[in-house]
């Protein structure tokens, strides 16, 4: 967006948000959708360009230890799903992967696998 070809600022400025929100209430999880590339060819292939930056980006800057990470099969959807509401029974992955599928209709099939 800023034509600079550098998207790592913008990205960071969003992780920092997060990690905010995470401090001030920390049963808090997290997802986001990578845009779909524009060429035609480049939108058939598995995991887009965007997603595997922020995937990359995101397993560096959260790590595994307060977050499951998972993804579509479609690999544009990306959740960061809080370990200790998992494990206390409060946030089930079916229960993510259910609402996810209506929200979004056609566009993800989300489940655990």
């Amino acid at each position: 967006m800023t034509n600079d070809n550098e998207p790592r600022r913008i990205v960071y400025s969003c992780f920092e948000l997060m990690r905010r929100y995470y401090l001030k209430d920390n049963t808090i999880s997290f997802g986001f959708v990578a845009a779909s590339d524009i060429d035609p060819i480049k939108k058939e292939k598995p995991g887009n360009r965007r997603f595997r930056f922020y995937r990359t980006l995101v397993n560096n800057y959260f790590g595994t230890k307060a977050f499951a990470h998972l993804h579509d099969g479609n690999e544009r959807l990306y959740l960061l799903l809080n370990r200790q509401q998992i494990q206390n029974g409060k946030l089930t992955v079916e229960h993510i992967s259910e609402i996810i599928n209506k929200l979004y209709e056609c566009d993800f099939n989300f489940s655990w696998d």
